[in-house]
């Protein structure tokens, strides 16, 4: 790819915000998750909510979830039926006796699908229906959602590599992916299955320019993996060229992040503002994210 191409890309944002949809609805937003219809789910952790708005952001959420929940701070849908015909939604929480909840999209949780975990940070769902989650003792757990709520396996920090509390995870197209500061690595997920993976195995596929700790990673329909940043408030893209900075200078630490495939549209959440910018993505010719035009600020 030409230099001017890749210059192009990188730190590219396009302001065209428009008046808020709503405002008052978020405290503390974290995690963040949308499902095929383009709806999006907001964990709030100080007010113990997630929050679903459709895909419109109409002036007020179309869904309040409480029943459960407890500091929610991560999301992960699973669109396949494992428990609802229509997908599952996993909620993270971090308060009292920390634990992964399980919900239909439309709210209704799961009695006695509850899956224990120390501080689920981080969630991503996985081929063959297993659930990841990293927690802040620097382990990675695996849950095979289809045969209960039984760990499928447990890597520690030895394995790992990472500081605790910090890191992004993610699964794309059979491949296993964790980050935190200045790297990510990969891992063939069936093989993270059967504990194959010595310590210190996991392969670092990426360095810069992610500069500090990541918090989210979620991948679009081209296996490009979009990253938060959130030592330098931005936007990072590891895609076929090479990470590059697709937004930069963002107003606060970028702490959820996930994407709309269909609509090519980006949701990043902002806890400290109590915000969410919702962006439209743009791609060139080999499907590499070129620009991020601020669409929308949620309030």
């Amino acid at each position: 790819m030409k230099a001017f191409h890749i210059a192009k890309a990188i730190a590219t944002i396009l302001p065209m915000m428009t008046a808020p949809a709503f405002a008052g609805a978020f405290s503390q937003p974290t995690g963040l998750a949308v499902d095929s219809n383009g709806s999006l789910y907001v964990a709030n952790q100080s007010s113990s909510k997630v929050l679903v708005f459709d895909k419109n952001f109409a002036a007020q959420p179309q869904l309040t979830i409480t029943a459960g929940l407890n500091q929610p701070i991560s999301l992960a849908i699973d669109p396949a039926p494992v428990f609802a015909q229509k997908g599952t939604l996993y909620v993270g929480n971090i308060g009292g006796a920390a634990r992964i909840t399980t919900y239909t999209l439309g709210g209704t949780q799961f009695a006695g699908t509850t899956y224990p975990a120390f501080r689920p940070y981080a969630l991503a769902i996985g081929g063959d229906h297993v659930l990841y989650d990293f927690d802040n003792a620097a382990t990675l757990n695996m849950y095979n959602t289809t045969f209960g709520t039984a760990i499928l396996q447990s890597y520690a920090s030895a394995s790992l590599q990472y500081t605790p509390g910090l890191g992004a995870i993610g699964s794309d197209n059979g491949l296993f992916y964790i980050g935190d500061g200045k790297t990510v690595l990969q891992y063939p997920e069936a093989m993270l299955y059967v504990g194959h993976p010595a310590a210190g195995f996991f392969p670092i596929i990426s360095s810069g320019p992610i500069a500090g700790s990541t918090f989210a990673m979620n991948f679009d329909n081209f296996h490009n993996a979009f990253i938060t940043d959130t030592t330098n408030n931005a936007i990072v893209v590891r895609a076929i060229i090479g990470a590059v900075t697709l937004i930069k200078n963002l107003p606060s630490f970028p702490s959820g992040i996930a994407l709309d495939k269909a609509r090519n549209r980006l949701f990043v959440s902002f806890p400290n503002l109590n915000t969410v910018n919702v962006y439209k993505i743009t791609y060139d010719g080999n499907n590499v994210p070129m620009t991020a035009t601020l669409l929308k600020t949620l309030l």
